[in-house]
């Protein structure tokens, strides 16, 4: 690619498997190559879809586009992270084609307490220890994350984003390590995205799971009834509390996290019938 193409509007994803259709958005600094450790499973039973914003920033409007072109009508989306902002807005947009929304520690569906901003004092016996084995590490993070999850996965992403964050296009796409993406090329003549609708009240109506990630911090007897019904903005709500993990819990604890997430997807995915 030239610096010319870089500049060109585009998607840039990944598709695999068959089944009702998945949309799965990954966060900042981050791309599609962030699923590889769960996908070949859920694409026994689901068409999954990976945009990657790593080069090309994820917009929700092309996102929609790419899937018209792909043929795909109603969809669940997954969002991770600043992919839940994404997945919120695309929810907005087109919400009689999402049959279920995934939040990761993400502004997918409403209010989320951010468990790395609690002082390091909260940190479990566990996550202590943790911390203590990688303190050095842990300390060379930028400020706002020395509360995070002490484990090697955060250490290891968290600095993959700091370089991420100051190269060129081209030197971010090199960091890739699964195989090129497609392209679809949008063409600036796409038509304008139609009026979001309001994202106030309980306006998700399609089933909703939500993961959040304690850090050593938070565990799901920190996380009430009452206060999942005042901060999450919609009716039909799995939400799952997982303390010892940090921001990526499929890379952490795949099995745990497939376990939750599976029979969420088998209960809301459209029937086949």
């Amino acid at each position: 690619m030239n610096s010319n193409t870089f500049q060109q509007p585009r998607v840039e994803y990944h598709e695999l498997g068959q089944g009702p259709a998945i949309v799965m958005l990954h966060g900042g600094q981050c791309c599609a190559d962030d699923w590889a450790n769960i996908t070949p499973r859920l694409a026994q039973r689901y068409r999954l879809i990976l945009p990657d914003g790593l080069v090309f920033p994820l917009d929700p409007w092309r996102i929609w586009r790419l899937l018209d072109h792909l043929g795909i009508g109603n969809v669940a989306l997954v969002g991770h992270s600043k992919g839940g902002t994404d997945a919120r807005q695309m929810y907005r947009l087109q919400p009689h084609r999402v049959w279920a929304l995934v939040d990761i520690d993400g502004a997918v569906a409403g209010k989320m307490i951010l468990a790395r901003k609690l002082p390091n004092s909260k940190f479990s016996p566990q996550a202590a220890a943790l911390y203590e084995q990688n303190r050095e590490a842990m300390q060379q993070l930028k400020p706002h994350h020395h509360g995070d999850y002490p484990s090697a996965v955060t250490l290891e992403r968290r600095s993959l984003g700091y370089r991420r964050a100051k190269m060129s296009p081209e030197q971010r796409a090199g960091t890739r390590t699964g195989p090129p993406p497609r392209v679809l090329d949008i063409g600036v003549n796409t038509p304008p995205p139609p009026e979001p609708i309001p994202d106030t009240g309980k306006f998700i109506t399609c089933p909703v799971m939500v993961f959040h990630t304690g850090r050593g911090k938070l565990g799901p007897e920190d996380i009430s009834p009452e206060w999942i019904k005042q901060n999450i903005q919609a009716d039909d709500v799995e939400y799952v509390v997982i303390k010892e993990c940090g921001h990526w819990p499929w890379l952490e604890q795949p099995e745990w996290f497939l376990s939750r997430l599976e029979p969420f997807l088998a209960r809301a995915a459209p029937s086949t019938k």
